[in-house]
């Protein structure tokens, strides 16, 4: 699983939990001002874990995609930054 799915999974599963109590909350009693923004603040925070999570994603497709192209010094290049991380 790559980095960090772990997290959003379970920031995603949290809002999932409540939607459907915010929803009918909204549609038959409301929602007081500040439990509004204090949900749409969760659901922002996910949408930022969404966003960096599809980030590191592409990052990592565009490296891959690099590794394949038969050019050594990318090869070369990519194989020395993963050591330097070890």
């Amino acid at each position: 699983m790559p980095t960090g799915t772990d997290d959003l999974l379970r920031a995603l599963g949290a809002v999932q939990r409540r939607l459907p109590e915010v929803m009918l909350a909204l549609a038959y009693g409301g929602v007081a001002a500040d439990k509004q923004h204090e949900f749409a603040s969760r659901v922002c925070e996910v949408g930022e874990l969404l966003h960096q999570h599809a980030d590191r994603h592409t990052a990592e497709d565009i490296r891959w995609a690099l590794l394949e192209v038969e050019l050594p010094e990318v090869r070369s290049a990519f194989d020395d930054a993963e050591r330097d991380r070890s």
